[in-house]
């Protein structure tokens, strides 16, 4: 994995869309790509959450038109690290 700033602000504002989902999922700290066309995102409390380069573009195109299943999908990405 590399780590990267490409879309950051998609990626903040997905993981804010997705706390609501998941009352663990904490504040953004850093996010990396993996091979797989993913992000690895890096949360506050040991945290962490997936969220889709697909998904990510989308959001920086028009945020209003993600629906809310993809967002359920980030927020039960959630696991523990360390």
């Amino acid at each position: 994995m590399k780590k990267t700033n490409k879309n950051l602000a998609s990626i903040i504002g997905i993981t804010d869309l997705a706390r609501p989902h998941h009352q663990q999922i904490g504040n953004y700290i850093e996010h990396f790509e993996n091979d797989n066309l993913k992000y690895e995102v890096i949360l506050t409390d040991n945290g962490a959450i997936t969220i889709s380069v697909e998904l990510a573009q989308d959001f920086a195109v028009n945020p209003t038109n993600i629906n809310e299943p993809r967002i359920i999908q980030v927020a039960n990405s959630y696991r523990k690290i360390k």
